[in-house]
């Protein structure tokens, strides 16, 4: 049955982002690659019926994505030694590659990306990442902030 497939579905829970008017520094494409990584490893380490939320919050100069999830969680090793290292993964699929890639892109626009991870109980990826002052006529006219 269809309807009860979908009620036992991942769900993405998020607060209201757009009231925010952060504009960070980067490319669009490119954080919306990180976003998308990091929401489907969320959902990967998830049984079917998780629950993944994220939060956009301003901390200071920077734009503050949190992405929370209570799936298998990974070993204190593995984040210290392995997490970021091209080719490691915990999941069976894909080559662990995009948390890489994702890292790096971060860091090159000036940001980072930091892990709390808890074998059986989830992990919490938090992503950091300076903020553009939406109050130069040049950052306001290229974003289209009014």
């Amino acid at each position: 049955d269809r309807a009860a497939a979908d009620d036992e579905a991942h769900r993405l829970v998020h607060g209201p982002v757009g009231a925010l008017g952060l504009v960070a520094r980067g490319q669009e494409d490119r954080i919306e690659r990180v976003v998308g990584h990091l929401v489907d490893n969320a959902f990967d380490a998830c049984n079917p019926a998780g629950v993944v939320s994220l939060s956009l919050s301003r901390q200071g100069s920077e734009a503050q994505l949190v992405v929370r999830d209570a799936g298998h969680g990974m070993s204190p090793e593995f984040v210290s030694s392995r997490l970021f290292k091209p080719f490691n993964s915990t999941k069976t699929q894909g080559m662990g590659i995009g948390l890489y890639e994702s890292r790096l892109y971060v860091q090159e626009v000036g940001g980072n990306i930091t892990v709390d991870s808890e074998v059986g109980r989830g992990t919490i990826v938090t992503v950091r990442l300076p903020l553009l002052d939406v109050g130069s006529s040049a950052v306001r006219e290229f974003y289209s902030v009014p």
